[in-house]
């Protein structure tokens, strides 16, 4: 029996670049104890929860699950931050992800993975301050041979982002950023979420049919 589906989820680093950097910008609204599940070439957030180990061990979920996200967020802060065209637009979300890290950080206190966190927040923080900023220095494999063939992998896959699909996103990301209200921030958020479940769709199609 294939509970829950566990037999068929696959975890693997083929994810969509930007959609990471939108479902941290989303983490950066969770409560601490919020966790990370990937699978199906996606991130699901799964808030704190009496069941929520429970869930995690059904789905084979681990915190080391934390380093899958590490080769797209570097891609997504050198195509967004390292490119004049779009950093001016993107910042402001790589900033909000920043917040993520920290949370992620108490979220596994006393856990080794911090210091993997600590990295990915530091490659992203490095960006922010530089647009030229050089991955390589951070993560010394990026531009190699297999670096190469997922970076290009990852801009077959950015191809789902039309510039309505950003439109979209910007809009509510604005709407986020500009409300005062924790009600309308929740209900937002939560918008954003239900939308990038259809980018998800699309991602995995594309992905399986590469």
């Amino acid at each position: 029996m294939d509970l829950l589906g566990t037999k068929t989820k696959i975890k693997n680093d083929t994810l969509d670049p930007l959609s990471v950097i939108i479902k941290l910008f989303i983490y950066a609204h969770k409560p601490v104890g919020t966790k990370l599940t990937i699978g199906c070439n996606k991130i699901n957030l799964q808030e704190p929860g009496i069941f929520q180990g429970t869930v995690r061990k059904l789905y084979g979920d681990k915190k080391n699950d934390v380093n899958i996200i590490l080769f797209p967020i570097i891609f997504a802060c050198q195509s967004y931050l390292g490119n004049t065209k779009y950093r001016g637009r993107f910042i402001r979300v790589f900033v909000i992800v920043i917040g993520s890290f920290d949370i992620l950080k108490e979220t596994y206190q006393g856990n080794e993975i911090i210091y993997n966190i600590d990295q990915l927040k530091s490659i992203t923080q490095n960006f922010i301050d530089n647009e030229l900023f050089d991955p390589n220095i951070l993560y010394s494999s990026y531009d190699s041979p297999g670096g190469k063939i997922k970076q290009g992998i990852y801009s077959h896959i950015n191809t789902i982002w039309t510039d309505s699909r950003l439109d979209v996103i910007f809009g509510m990301i604005d709407e986020i950023l500009l409300s005062t209200s924790n009600e309308i921030i929740l209900a937002l958020v939560n918008a954003l979420n239900v939308y990038m479940g259809c980018v998800d769709m699309l991602t995995h199609n594309l992905i399986t049919n590469l």
